[in-house]
């Protein structure tokens, strides 16, 4: 059980870091070469912090039988896909940065 509390501090301390690298990284680049560099990261980011498998499991706990194999992996993706578009929405457009 420790070993897990430690694994789940460790990946709360990378999701941390990645934030204040982002939150630095809007504030000295150009916006435009922002966007260009935050899109692919956070796609990649995003798929690491919080898999499709996890997500599956959750819903299969969630609901048993009541949803197919086919759309719990649609709604895992949908999940992912709009965290990466809400994500990426707000780092790119709504936090205050030097260069504006």
């Amino acid at each position: 059980m420790k070993l897990r509390i430690e694994h789940q501090h460790l990946g709360n301390r990378i999701c941390e870091m990645v934030f204040f690298f982002l939150y630095a990284l809007v504030r000295v680049l150009p916006l435009s070469l922002f966007r260009k560099t935050a899109g692919p990261f956070l796609h990649v980011f995003i798929r690491f912090a919080i898999p499709r498998k996890r997500v599956i499991r959750n819903l299969s706990a969630g609901f048993r039988r009541s949803y197919s194999a086919a759309t719990k992996d649609g709604l895992a993706r949908g999940i992912q896909e709009h965290l990466f578009f809400e994500t990426y929405s707000i780092a790119c457009c709504n936090l205050p940065t030097i260069n504006t």
